[in-house]
């Protein structure tokens, strides 16, 4: 009985219980609980907390070509730079990535916040839109008059916006330097060698704020060009002073095409600061051959190669592209490349370079035909054995070159060669779907510069085409 009672007890207090936590409703002769869902919530352990994943932010990259001027001689940075952005890229990510890459450029950003809000969710962009920078490299707008400060160039350009707004794209040109009032200047200077060739003449302006009235009729200020007159000018060595409209007369011997150092400064005679920045050293211009064109396939490896000594011009400023190589053209250019000491104002020009090719196993004696020009199996096959003797033995990259439509028509002597130049990047063949090699086809000025270019420039991710026009 006890034990009875004891369960009679336990069901009348779960009755009442239940009756406590559930609402009860009345009908007639009854009173009715009303089904609910029940939820059971266990207690989550500190250990078992379920944490929320972080988003995976998306980046993209550029790469930018970034040069920083000092007000005197000094030249703070001078390279590519590639870095991570979200969304688009502005030089202020670029300012950014580069202090937190080289922090003793000390660039200096100063964001003006105006006292707003911190939480507004706009105030980010609004301090961005405010940045500015005030200090490279230890100078700073504050040691200057009022009004100058750090400007900047993209790609020759004075920009629209400022470093939070302005936008950068891939292979842009950035230029830092330090401008001073306007009139007074520290200006970055603009050459203009377009008239070097036919009247020997260098031109410098820079871009000065100037007033103008907009379309409203009302003053704005505007950059607009002016001549840089009084400037100091040192270049290629010879040193000269720009005229009234900011020209510079050249020597004889520098009215030539290829590349060109160039120095410029001019100062304010009472406080000695300069009014025109001076083109920092490493300043080099390269005034294009008559017959290189802007937009030519073959610039890019036409500077390179003349920029590194390998090639020069043929005479009256030109560098005849599609002209075939003769054998002691090619044997000239082998020998710059591998850094020999040769002579070539001995007569033959070319002396020097067939004892290097012969003393260095390039090709023998009996190979070199005075004034034959050169096939393309021979040029690659030539400049194999020249790059061997630069690296000793590591030249393993080797592709199979049995699918060529014409691997037939490849001399045995010449095949293992161009197999090491398709591994290598140095030539993709001339199909646009297929490998074709024209083993015997006589290789032009132009495309054994491209051919020089794409071995010291290969990367497998971005192999210059060996398709000409």
């Amino acid at each position: 009985m006890k034990k009875i009672s004891k369960i009679i007890v336990f069901f009348l207090m779960a009755a009442i219980l239940i009756g406590m936590t559930r609402p009860m409703y009345r009908t007639e002769d009854r009173y009715i609980i009303p089904e609910e869902e029940i939820v059971i919530d266990f207690p989550i352990e500190e250990d078992d907390t379920i944490e929320e994943e972080a988003e995976v932010v998306e980046l993209d990259a550029i790469t930018v070509s970034l040069r920083i001027e000092g007000i005197d001689a000094n030249l703070y940075y001078n390279e590519a730079f590639s870095f991570e952005f979200e969304d688009c890229a502005t030089v202020l990510d670029l300012l950014d990535a580069v202090n937190e890459a080289d922090n003793a450029l000390e660039i200096v950003i100063y964001n003006e916040d105006n006292g707003e809000d911190k939480d507004d969710e706009e105030y980010a962009d609004k301090v961005d839109n405010a940045a500015r920078v005030v200090g490279i490299a230890g100078i700073t707008e504050e040691d200057f008059p009022e009004g100058s400060g750090w400007a900047f160039l993209i790609n020759g350009v004075q920009p629209r916006y400022g470093i939070g707004e302005q936008e950068l794209q891939d292979s842009d040109s950035v230029v830092f330097y330090f401008r001073g009032l306007p009139g007074l200047g520290m200006q970055y200077p603009i050459a203009d060698f377009s008239g070097l060739l036919t009247d020997g003449v260098i031109r410098f302006t820079c871009m000065e704020p100037v007033d103008v009235l907009d379309d409203a009729g009302i003053w704005i200020q505007a950059f607009g060009e002016a001549p840089v007159v009084g400037a100091l000018v040192t270049h290629n060595g010879i040193t000269g002073v720009t005229d009234e409209n900011g020209e510079l007369q050249v020597a004889y011997i520098n009215r030539r095409a290829g590349f060109h150092t160039l120095q410029i400064e001019r100062h304010d005679n009472e406080s000695g600061l300069p009014t025109v920045l001076r083109l920092a050293p490493g300043y080099t211009v390269f005034v294009p051959f008559v017959d290189t064109p802007a937009g030519a396939w073959y610039l890019d490896a036409v500077m390179f190669c003349v920029r590194e000594g390998f090639f020069s011009g043929v005479g009256g400023n030109r560098f005849a592209p599609a002209a075939r190589m003769r054998m002691e053209q090619l044997i000239t250019v082998l020998a710059r490349i591998a850094g020999a000491v040769i002579d070539e104002d001995v007569r033959p020009w070319y002396s020097n370079a067939v004892e290097w090719v012969v003393r260095s196993g390039v090709i023998g004696e009996a190979e070199f035909e005075d004034g034959a020009y050169v096939t393309r199996e021979r040029f690659i096959y030539m400049l194999f054995r020249t790059i061997s003797l630069i690296e000793g033995s590591d030249m393993t990259p080797r592709a199979d070159i049995t699918e060529a439509v014409d691997y037939s028509g490849i001399d045995g002597r010449f095949s293992d060669a161009v197999s090491w130049a398709v591994a290598s990047g140095i030539i993709r063949g001339t199909g646009e779907d297929r490998l074709v090699i024209d083993p015997v086809v006589e290789v032009s000025r132009a495309v054994a510069s491209q051919m020089i270019y794409n071995y010291f420039n290969y990367t497998p991710e971005d192999i210059q085409e060996d398709s000409y026009e």
